[in-house]
């Protein structure tokens, strides 16, 4: 016999519905756990909102929608903000709730609402700059326009990459010793 994870005592009977054990069975478990437990967390975000705005929530309607989701990408003391493409993962989210529930999906179908929510938010909160993973060759350039010479600051990237000791890189340079100069915070 097939070992099935149970459903929650009363789910889905708790929203009206009146399903076989069999059926409920297949219907819960066609979500991984941790599937559910990720999906849990835009569905109660989704579900504060409603209750702190006054709006029904479930089933879900585009305009509540479309307030989470301004709502979500601009963040607050509760909950941080998120990119355009979590917030379409988060209406995925919404979605199981309805196909779980034997709610219509079509409020979440391409809706050109939310697309066009989605887009504002991708032009108007652009994401923020991203560091270099490793330091490049153009900032120790600028750097060394600014402090010391570019035969040092080529050593210095060399170190940083090699994890040599700036000094040992900067003595087996081929430029005269002249030219060279040590990192900041390094003796010469």
């Amino acid at each position: 016999m097939l070992d099935l994870s149970t459903p929650p005592l009363g789910w889905p009977m708790m929203h009206g519905l009146n399903l076989s054990s069999c059926l409920r069975r297949f219907l819960y478990n066609g979500l991984s756990s941790s599937t559910r437990a990720t999906y849990r967390g835009a569905q109660v975000s989704y579900e504060n909102f409603c209750a702190r705005e006054g709006f029904p929530t479930w089933p879900a309607k585009r305009i509540p929608i479309a307030e989470w989701l301004a709502y979500r990408a601009m963040g607050s003391l509760d909950e941080p903000a998120v990119r355009p493409n979590v917030l379409r993962q988060y209406l995925s989210h919404l979605r199981s709730v309805h196909v779980d529930r034997c709610y219509s999906v079509r409020v979440f179908d391409e809706n050109a609402l939310f697309l066009r929510v989605l887009e504002g938010v991708s032009r108007l909160l652009p994401p923020a700059p991203r560091l270099p993973p490793h330091v490049s060759r153009s900032y120790w350039t600028r750097l060394s326009a600014r402090s010391f010479s570019a035969a040092a600051a080529n050593a210095c990237m060399l170190a940083t990459r090699s994890a040599l000791p700036v000094s040992s890189v900067i003595a087996r340079s081929t430029r005269p010793a002249t030219a060279m100069q040590a990192c900041p915070g390094e003796s010469p």
